[in-house]
């Protein structure tokens, strides 16, 4: 790493821990003269970063809160500072690192492409830490990206769940999604695959993953995490609240985050190609799909058809992706293996819970020997309103489940468990006709 520089990243919007951050993501690193740090600084009157102005590894733009379009448009901006530094490195403005990062993050890179991966992309959700509670709260393994659920507005969403064997796996694993908390790439990664400002927030994530692989870049989940990253920030200034409709933004013909968001979705869904928004109907210029892997790779690479809506059992596995896919084959053979999505709501009479001291209800789908198909577990704030609704007199309350499957359940069954007495009484129907 003698010569080898590290461009890190930032957009940050009127966040208190930007200072401790940078200076941990310094203070950590093996070489911290080898890093260069670009910030897009959104920030409201009184707010201030002085510990960092003087910094020599530390280069930011100043943006007044009221003119910023969103983490897209930011992260666009810092992107600019980016000077020709061997790596570059996406993360937000709220984490902590550990010792020797920088040296972590190469090696696992330089690993990658000794194995014979020309473009090695890094990305994860990093394990979670709180700042109230540091370091004993920080969380421990590291995390992978999965399929959850398909959404409007933003194409799907993501989940994440520990790596299976992460403290003794050697090497990183291959990733179907792109996290826009953490990054890690060539320093071209820059130039090849640059931010699109014209995104709110939601669908960022989307749009890179396929942006990145039909670029060429292969993308890896870290086997050992290198930074943490604070989740629950309630108190935290956010975008979507300071910019909402007001008689002053009306006047500057300044547009609201729902404004921006939804020129975003309809932007996302142009870019899959979704059913009414071709792809062809938008001038992409430096901001469209590459030209090495196409939309199609993508999909029988993550086991995903997203016009369709649809996913492998694989996919909903959470099973590592392969290297290879079948280019070649049929769109009959491909939806052979895609499940099919199940829309199903179970309504409940007011009065069929009693007890006043359940922890959570399990919602399950069964086959016919028993088996599970799928299930969840309804708790906290959604247990507290469920129960609320159910304690209505006269009222029917429905529990909408989406899921997939490679074939109709039997059964649906509701069981509630108490903290005094365990599971309760048990409620279970047979299925009527479902929508698939």
């Amino acid at each position: 790493m003698t010569d080898e520089t590290i461009f890190v990243q930032v957009a940050s919007y009127r966040d208190p821990q930007l200072v401790p951050t940078v200076l941990d993501c310094l203070r950590r690193a093996r070489r911290p003269e080898k890093i260069r740090i670009g910030i897009c600084w959104q920030f409201a009157p009184k707010e201030d970063i002085f510990p960092l102005m003087h910094l020599p590894q530390v280069r930011v733009i100043p943006v007044p809160y009221l003119q910023s379009r969103g983490a897209c448009w930011a992260r666009s901006l810092a992107s600019q500072l980016y000077d020709g530094q061997t790596y570059y490195m996406q993360i937000d403005s709220h984490h902590r690192f550990v010792d020797g990062w920088d040296e972590q993050s190469i090696a696992m890179l330089k690993g990658l492409e000794a194995d014979g991966i020309k473009k090695p992309l890094l990305t994860s959700y990093p394990p979670a830490f709180d700042p109230n509670n540091d370091p004993a709260g920080r969380v421990s393994g590291s995390v992978q990206l999965d399929f959850k659920e398909f959404v409007d507005s933003s194409m799907f969403s993501v989940g994440s769940s520990e790596i299976k064997e992460w403290k003794v796996r050697t090497k990183p694993i291959r990733a179907r999604f792109f996290a826009a908390g953490y990054a890690f790439a060539r320093g071209s990664f820059v130039h090849e695959v640059p931010y699109d400002p014209n995104y709110y927030f939601q669908g960022e994530e989307m749009n890179m993953a396929l942006r990145a692989f039909t670029h060429g870049y292969d993308m890896f989940h870290p086997h050992q995490p290198v930074l943490w990253h604070q989740y629950i920030r309630a108190d935290a200034p956010k975008h979507w609240t300071d910019h909402v409709k007001t008689p002053e933004q009306e006047v500057a013909r300044k547009e609201t985050w729902e404004q921006l968001n939804d020129k975003s979705s309809v932007r996302l869904k142009h870019f899959f190609g979704c059913e009414g928004h071709p792809y062809e109907g938008i001038e992409w210029g430096k901001f469209g799909r590459g030209t090495e892997r196409s939309l199609r790779d993508y999909e029988l690479f993550a086991g995903v058809d997203f016009r369709r809506k649809r996913i492998t059992g694989a996919c909903l596995r959470k099973e590592e992706p392969s290297a290879t896919w079948p280019v070649g084959i049929s769109d009959e053979e491909w939806t052979k293996q895609l499940m099919d999505s199940y829309e199903h709501t179970i309504e409940l009479m007011d009065g069929v819970l009693t007890l006043t001291d359940y922890d959570f209800v399990l919602v399950a789908y069964d086959r016919d020997d028993g088996s599970n198909i799928y299930s969840q577990t309804i708790k906290d704030d959604a247990l507290v309103e469920l129960l609320k609704r159910l304690n209505t007199p006269n009222a029917i309350t429905p529990i909408l489940t989406r899921f997939f499957s490679d074939q109709l359940p039997y059964r649906w069954v509701i069981w509630p468990h108490s903290k005094s007495k365990g599971w309760t009484g048990r409620i279970a129907g047979r299925m009527p006709k479902l929508l698939s």
